[in-house]
């Protein structure tokens, strides 16, 4: 049986831009666009309040803990992937993905989706325990 999304009957189908939905600044560039220029996701703390403040302040209730092994493991899945193209996620104009602050330069989007993966694994960890799964450590991936 598939897992559903939550509060609808479409299947969870993740992918790793689904860490960066509640970043999108489109039609909010002067509010929620102005707050997270505030912020240099290349720098690891600051990526890691971003993560607190935006992301799982809306997700940590949202999703069940099968939701958040799922989005760990297509990240996962992605990080091993030596092809898979994290810059193409993080352009800086409007795209088909998200569209994230223009003063947001991610110098390597390949350790940016890393240090991702290394927050949501350890602010999640219980979560995940409680189904009996564990992140893998991200010394692992390429």
């Amino acid at each position: 049986m598939a897992l559903k999304g939550p509060m609808c009957s479409a299947d969870f189908q993740p992918d790793p831009t689904s860490f960066l939905a509640v970043f999108d600044i489109y039609d909010r560039e002067e509010s929620l666009g102005v707050e997270l220029a505030k912020y240099d996701p290349n720098d690891f703390a600051q990526l890691n309040t971003l993560m607190r403040d935006f992301y799982f302040s809306v997700k940590d209730d949202f999703f069940k803990p099968e939701h958040k092994a799922e989005l760990i493991r297509v990240l996962a899945e992605a990080l091993h992937d030596n092809s898979y193209d994290f810059a193409a996620l993080v352009v800086y104009e409007y795209n088909e993905y998200i569209s994230l602050p223009d003063t947001w330069e991610i110098h390597n989007p390949r350790q940016f989706f890393r240090n991702i993966y290394t927050i949501a694994s350890e602010h999640w960890k219980n979560d995940l325990e409680s189904i009996g799964r564990s992140p893998e450590p991200v010394s692992n991936f390429a």
